[in-house]
């Protein structure tokens, strides 16, 4: 009797901290992959939901970058949009929210459902800043991650889209070498604005991720036909060698 009225204790406690937790924290994100690139997100999270906006991002542009020999040439195609790239997670209706650019270089609004990382948490621990970090490994969308969690920090949260582990993920990092964040600041608790975490919806299209990249796809082709009708009478282009270059690179 006394191990359960401990157990029921111990269940009542967990839930009363994550009801208290409400946190700040800045990440720093590396790629690899094609053109490297560090960029600055912060980290808005409570019991029920988070916030995860990029900083400072690059100004709005459509640019194509040319390189290679007489032989052949390789384009690089990237999109900006107005606003910030954004993820929001609604912890208690297990939804997540892409804000992103679309067609026409306008934002648009990708909802999936929130998936559960199948999270192994294994025996190793290290230390990041002041917080006792335990490890764990998990496989999300083509890539298979290291995540190093805290539980001294009672969420499920974590940067981008990764989360679901009993404590605030501070550092996390694929196989190749490729995909990086790590925590710069950590605040617990925090005091912000609580419209950070409200997602504005008027005014956006709302996409399925299916939705989405058929339009990524129509827009890399949209692309590639500009520069084709640029093209000398006579010269071709081969399409064959397309490499997508992002942190998703399969899906369910």
């Amino acid at each position: 009797m006394k191990k359960i009225l401990f157990t029921l204790t111990l269940l009542c406690l967990q839930q009363a901290l994550y009801a208290q937790t409400k946190g700040k924290v800045v990440y720093e994100r590396i790629l690899t992959f094609g053109e490297a690139s560090k960029s600055t997100f912060h980290l808005y999270f409570d019991s029920d939901k988070s916030a995860f906006p990029e900083q400072d991002p690059a100004a709005v542009e459509q640019r194509v970058h040319q390189t290679g020999t007489e032989e052949g040439l390789e384009f690089s195609i990237r999109l900006g949009s107005e606003l910030p790239y954004s993820i929001f997670t609604d912890f208690s209706k297990n939804l997540l929210y892409s804000r992103t650019t679309g067609v026409g270089n306008k934002m648009i609004l990708v909802e999936e459902t929130r998936l559960k990382i199948p999270w192994k948490i294994e025996g190793e621990y290290k230390t990041i800043g002041s917080f006792r970090c335990r490890k764990a490994r998990g496989v999300f969308r083509g890539r298979t991650y290291t995540a190093w969690f805290s539980s001294d920090i009672p969420t499920q949260s974590g940067p981008w889209k990764f989360n679901g582990l009993p404590g605030l993920i501070l550092e996390i990092y694929d196989d190749k070498g490729e995909v990086y964040f790590g925590a710069r600041a950590v605040t617990v608790p925090a005091d912000f604005d609580e419209n950070l975490l409200t997602l504005q919806k008027a005014g956006f299209r709302i996409l399925t991720l299916e939705e989405q990249n058929e339009e990524r796809q129509a827009q890399v082709s949209e692309v590639l036909s500009a520069i084709k009708s640029k093209l000398p009478r006579g010269a071709s282009v081969d399409y064959s060698q397309q490499t997508l270059n992002a942190i998703e690179t399969e899906f369910e």
